[in-house]
């Protein structure tokens, strides 16, 4: 099953099963102080459904071209037997965490397999923001 249909049903059954608002507690990732007051009312959440049928037809291809530089970059769906390597890859890489997240979806750049995240790396930020957004094919907006 596609990561991002698993999320969106547990989203669901938890709103089935404890109610519309979650509640949770944060941690400042630079001071350490824990507030326990945030809390987000699921059905505000955006909903964005796939546009067809396409997205279940693989790989999809992304285009792009910035300063003279080209990159076409065939992707897959994210699917459960990909989490065990996305684990792994954040925590390895976890000062590049879009890379990491991206990596295991790339069937190919420019024709070829990348042997390693770091392949990713040659390419600029708004590349690869560009290319998540491609990426987001349905499902709760998390953007």
């Amino acid at each position: 099953m596609f990561i991002p249909n698993r999320a969106f049903f547990a989203v669901k059954l938890a709103q089935y099963s404890f109610g519309h608002v979650f509640k949770f507690k944060a941690t400042c990732p630079y001071c350490s102080h824990e507030d326990g007051k945030f809390s987000v009312d699921l059905r505000d959440c955006a909903v964005t459904t796939a546009a067809d049928d396409k997205w279940l037809e693989e790989p999809h291809l992304f285009e792009y071209s910035e300063d003279g530089v080209k990159a076409a970059f065939e992707w897959r769906i994210s699917r459960g037997r990909d989490e065990t390597t996305l684990r792994a890859l954040l925590k390895q890489h976890a000062d590049k965490p879009l890379i990491a997240m991206i990596y295991p979806m790339i069937v190919s750049i420019n024709g070829k397999r990348p042997t390693n995240p770091v392949d990713l790396v040659d390419y600029s930020s708004e590349c690869l923001a560009a290319l998540r957004g491609a990426m987001s094919v349905g499902g709760i907006n998390t953007q």
